[in-house]
């Protein structure tokens, strides 16, 4: 294991039963589109908590800076939460970095999940507190469809199968999903960063 790997912390992986929450760092939410990605992370057995002031619009946000950042905070300081989903990107995590509380989420990593323009925040936390984050589905904009992250060749699949114990939450595997399973593999540790190039030249 390079000394690299080694100073990057990855999160547990997530299981039936664990507790999610779900947060909006950027543009504001479609309560129809929010409450078919709840039922669709319902269905594979995860829980999904969130904040009613998830709904709240200012301008092109999901809420004040003030609101963002705090239900960031909560999400990551409550211990029974093992994951944070973002509902959707659009415009404006960047104005939350001055904001947060780096040493909060240091001491409570957990898996963050997103893209788009949430790309700001998963660089912010590598950068930071080299924190491996996950370029992957979002609530409204990928659960919430039919083809999301469980149909067959979903552009996100593979991503979101790193976050979770994928057999557990009753995905099934193609034959393409999982190279590695059931062979003999020499794996080689690349690093790499996924994410929105416009957001990462920040």
């Amino acid at each position: 294991m390079t000394a690299e790997r080694s100073s990057l912390f990855r999160p547990p992986v997530l299981q039936r039963g664990d507790t999610v929450g779900i947060v909006a760092p950027a543009g504001p939410v479609n309560r129809k589109e929010f409450e078919a990605g709840v039922l669709a992370l319902q269905q594979i057995g995860l829980v999904p908590v969130f904040s009613e002031s998830i709904f709240e619009r200012e301008r092109y946000f999901a809420g004040g800076i003030r609101r963002r950042v705090d239900e960031l905070h909560e999400m990551f300081r409550l211990p029974e939460v093992k994951a944070i989903i973002c509902t959707r990107g659009g415009y404006g995590s960047n104005y939350l970095l001055p904001h947060l509380d780096l040493s909060l989420i240091a001491k409570n990593p957990k898996i963050f999940c997103g893209y788009s323009d949430l790309t700001t925040l998963l660089t912010y936390f590598h950068d930071e507190l080299s924190l491996i984050g996950f370029h992957g589905p979002m609530l409204a904009k990928d659960f919430a469809r039919p083809e999301g992250v469980r149909g067959p060749g979903a552009a996100r699949r593979q991503l979101w199968a790193a976050a979770v114990d994928y057999y557990q939450l009753g995905f099934t595997c193609d034959g393409g999903d999982l190279p590695w399973r059931g062979r003999r593999q020499i794996v080689r540790w690349v690093p790499f960063t996924a994410g929105c190039l416009s957001r990462n030249t920040l």
